[in-house]
């Protein structure tokens, strides 16, 4: 087997060696038009005819062979709303400790400190800002307005 696999070998080198010095074979005379350029269809790409292209039409009588009983195919009813979405679905506001003296007491909200007073950009869902200003600042509770709200909201310390 191995001398067989060695001569195969040698024998594939020397003809790709012998094809190397190969020059084309010459066109003759006859086989040139007006321009000097060969009719011949030698190197012609061949034009493959075009595949055809499946068209389905899915009305409302449509149904899926494999799945006769699916409703896939059937038209589902839209809810319209016009209410914008609530900008704070999703958004908690969590006060995580109150420091300081009576006077000057500062609240951590969701991480970050804020005094009475002061307003905040918090980070809300899907990337959005929220703002939160501090009303008030009690023993264990915090006043705060969310957003644009007029109504004061109450967070206290979680027991």
């Amino acid at each position: 087997m191995r001398k067989w696999i060695s001569s195969w070998f040698w024998t594939v080198l020397v003809c790709a060696q012998a094809d190397v010095g190969l020059q084309p074979a010459p066109v003759p005379a006859s086989a040139t038009n007006s321009t000097g350029l060969s009719s011949l269809a030698t190197n012609q790409v061949k034009v493959l005819p075009a595949m055809p292209v499946s068209v389905f039409e899915f009305t409302d009588s449509s149904r899926d062979p494999f799945f006769p009983h699916s409703d896939r195919f059937k038209k589902k009813a839209v809810a319209v709303t016009n209410a914008p979405p609530d900008p704070l679905l999703g958004f908690e506001l969590i006060l995580n400790g109150i420091t300081g003296v009576p006077g000057r007491r500062m609240a951590l909200i969701n991480r970050r400190a804020v005094q009475a007073g002061e307003e905040t950009e918090l980070p809300g869902p899907q990337g959005r800002r929220i703002r939160v200003r501090c009303v008030e600042v009690l023993e264990d509770s915090v006043v705060v307005l969310i957003g644009n709200s007029s109504q004061p909201k109450t967070l206290t310390l979680r027991q």
